[in-house]
């Protein structure tokens, strides 16, 4: 997807030493570190998709307390509360919720 790809080379314009995008798979224990260290978790599912189902990262990283950010129209956005997390509808609304999260 188009916006996908688009947010993906917006995140690798941020310093490796804030933000990381991995492009393999971990072991659990590599995964929970990962969870642990995290400052927010960004999840670019499909919305149709995920309108009435869940997913287990996002319910592992705000049971760990990271912030997320999902796609409006989910499930999970209905599910964040205030301070906890941000939703986007559009390429240019996730690079700004990004910045926005960055920022704040």
């Amino acid at each position: 997807d188009d916006a996908i790809r688009a947010a993906r080379e917006a995140l690798r314009r941020f310093p490796r030493a804030r933000v990381r995008l991995l492009d393999r798979e971990l072991s659990p224990e590599e995964y929970l570190d990962l969870l642990r260290e995290a400052d927010a978790v960004v999840l670019p599912y499909q919305a149709g998709t995920y309108r009435y189902r869940s997913s287990g990262v996002f319910a592992e990283a705000v049971a760990a307390g990271r912030p997320c950010i999902v796609p409006a129209g989910s499930w999970m956005s209905h599910q964040i509360r205030d301070g906890s997390g941000l939703s986007y509808s559009s390429e240019k609304e996730l690079v700004a919720q990004l910045d926005r999260l960055r920022s704040d």
